[in-house]
């Protein structure tokens, strides 16, 4: 009897410290920067092909889309119509990036990107499909709690005490920015699987065979795995095996540095070796959710350290040598040293 007693005893003390830990707003740094990264791209996406939109995106043009989807582009096909929808898509997306009225913003920007995805489906690249499931979690975040207007805004007021609505807010965040985690983890440990039963992963020569696609290769991917053939079966294998490993690297601080650090390595790669400048970005930004906001502050404090320390030496050394010109360029200072000869 005893025994049962201590283990709902010790099972109610682990679900009240999770539920205090839930309960707490969490992540909160890296969903604002994700905020932005995504505004940005988004942006990006709108206004690269502002002038070729009646083309790729409007009734009018080549898009190929199934009507039977929601999008707010279905509703009409006067130029007119797609044209407020389109501009409209376009502000929403800078109030977005402003971080301005973040949870009703937040779905406008999911709303208006997915009835735009839904037309741009065929010129993808693979990056915007989960950024598309991102930004759906992302309307259930707190991702305005920094370098946003809604913080400038809440500063001025006063403190709000803990009620149970925040609460609610506070452990449905934390609980989507979860999500958003699990899904990284999905993506990357599910490539890997698949990447595991290709005979060229296999043989450790993908990255060869890539880099001999023009379509999907720029020269200096190229010329690296030409010139570099150990290289790049080393680089083949490497990127199986953190893939793999990714979902258990991250419980540990010290090993989650070194995967972010290898992931973000591993994209930087795809982007000036394939030219995938989105699909790069997207995959960077997510793993920004990865570090809680006490590790950004401690490496915000020691990057700040280490640029003080570095433009406090710089500045000392500049001063150092000025005092030596000055010391060298004074007639009063040689006249001195010659009495001083003379008196030897």
């Amino acid at each position: 009897m005893e025994v049962f007693v201590v283990i709902k005893v010790l099972s109610f003390n682990r679900l009240s410290a999770f539920v205090s830990w839930a309960a707490k707003d969490r992540f909160l740094i890296g969903t604002s920067i994700l905020r932005i990264v995504f505004g940005i791209i988004i942006l990006y996406n709108y206004l690269m092909h502002y002038f070729q939109r009646y083309l790729l995106f409007s009734d009018v043009g080549i898009t190929d889309y199934d009507p039977a989807i929601f999008s707010l582009y279905n509703f009409s096909a006067s130029l007119l119509y797609f044209d407020i929808v389109y501009h409209l898509g376009i502000l929403v997306t800078i109030l977005f990036i402003l971080g301005y009225r973040g949870r009703v913003v937040s779905i406008l920007t999911f709303v208006f990107y997915f009835s735009l995805y839904q037309r741009i489906g065929y010129i993808g690249d693979g990056g915007d499909n989960l950024m598309r499931i991102i930004l759906f979690f992302m309307m259930f975040t707190n991702n305005t709690a920094h370098f946003s207007l809604d913080r400038r805004r809440k500063k001025r007021r006063r403190f709000p005490k803990k009620t149970f609505g925040k609460l609610l807010n506070s452990t449905i965040h934390n609980y989507a920015v979860a999500a958003c985690v699990i899904q990284l983890c999905l993506v990357y440990y599910i490539s890997a699987f698949y990447q595991v039963m290709g005979e060229k992963w296999n043989s450790g020569t993908a990255l060869y065979y890539i880099s001999q696609v023009e379509s999907y290769s720029l020269p200096l991917f190229s010329a690296i795995s030409e010139n570099h053939l150990y290289l790049s079966i080393i680089l083949t294998y490497a990127t199986i095996v953190i893939k793999l490993a990714f979902p258990l690297l991250i419980f540990n601080r010290i090993t989650k540095i070194i995967s972010v650090l290898a992931m973000c390595a591993f994209h930087l790669g795809i982007l000036f070796g394939m030219g995938l400048l989105t699909f790069s970005l997207i995959m960077i930004s997510v793993e920004f959710l990865l570090f809680t906001d006490r590790e950004y502050k401690q490496y915000y404090c020691k990057i700040r350290s280490l640029i003080k320390a570095f433009t406090g030496g710089i500045k000392n050394r500049w001063h150092q040598l000025g005092a030596k010109k000055a010391f060298s360029a004074n007639p009063y200072t040689e006249s001195s040293r010659s009495i001083v000869r003379e008196k030897q």
